[in-house]
């Protein structure tokens, strides 16, 4: 896009003061990827961005870009929803969080993902409900590492290629989260068959169609501690939201 205007829908991940007046924000577009983008005024108490650039708010942008210009300037926002205000649960909201740190930190910047900006809408909605937060967390972070290509296989051992089975001991190691069976490996984390089977349906099911599965909160919470090492040991970070919602866990 070169000095040109666009519309595109965006996921706004992270907004910054700037000067006395304007408003730096970090969003996820569907057409452009991440991007950071100046809204002039939209401090202002009668601004026309009111309550549409907020963190994990949806809105209609019209971004303009002249060539080469490390920032986009936001013309306007239309708001379609604000997952934040939909919830006032302090759990959610650090759930919600962690899909704007994820997307805010290791995606590439003005490089499009289809895929990645329909997975972020799909989970987001979820993330607001106590009822269904865990699970929609699991499906987002196993679908981010498919997604980024850091997703190792569950359904065969990662030494031998056999197949894992409801007869199989399975384990993920602790340095690569890989799974294995049990005559390959005997140490790391042993996973039990039913979280197994969970994470086989996450992998071939809609969210819709997962939410509909038997499972229980033990099997969800076994994933995550999973999925959580590898999305830190793939991305060489720690991301301070899995450290907030694991204290959170704690507490409760």
């Amino acid at each position: 896009m070169n000095e040109n205007h666009a519309s595109t829908e965006a996921i706004v991940l992270r907004s910054y003061p700037l000067r006395e007046s304007d408003l730096i924000a970090v969003l996820y577009t569907r057409q452009f990827g991440r991007v950071s983008g100046v809204a002039r005024g939209a401090r202002r108490s009668k601004s026309r961005f009111a309550g549409k650039l907020e963190p994990l708010s949806w809105s209609e942008v019209v971004l303009f870009c002249k060539r080469n210009a490390d920032l986009f300037t936001i013309d306007s926002a239309d708001l379609i929803e604000s997952f934040a205000q939909r919830t006032h649960d302090y759990r959610c909201l650090l759930q919600l969080g962690l899909v704007a740190e994820m997307l805010a930190d290791t995606t590439p910047e003005r490089e499009p993902s289809d895929p990645l900006f329909r997975l972020a809408l799909l989970v987001l909605p979820h993330l607001t409900q106590a009822a269904t937060v865990d699970l929609a967390q699991l499906y987002f972070e196993v679908w981010y590492l498919k997604l980024a290509g850091f997703y190792p296989s569950h359904r065969n051992c990662s030494v031998c290629q056999a197949l894992l089975t409801a007869d199989s001991s399975v384990y993920a190691s602790i340095g690569a989260s890989l799974f294995a069976c049990g005559r390959c490996q005997q140490s790391g984390r042993k996973v039990s068959y039913r979280a197994v089977s969970l994470l086989d349906g996450i992998c071939r099911m809609r969210l819709a169609e997962v939410f509909r599965l038997e499972s229980s909160p033990a099997e969800v919470a076994e994933l995550r501690t999973i999925t959580e090492s590898l999305l830190q040991r793939s991305f060489e970070r720690s991301f301070r939201s899995l450290r907030l919602i694991s204290e959170e866990a704690k507490v409760v």
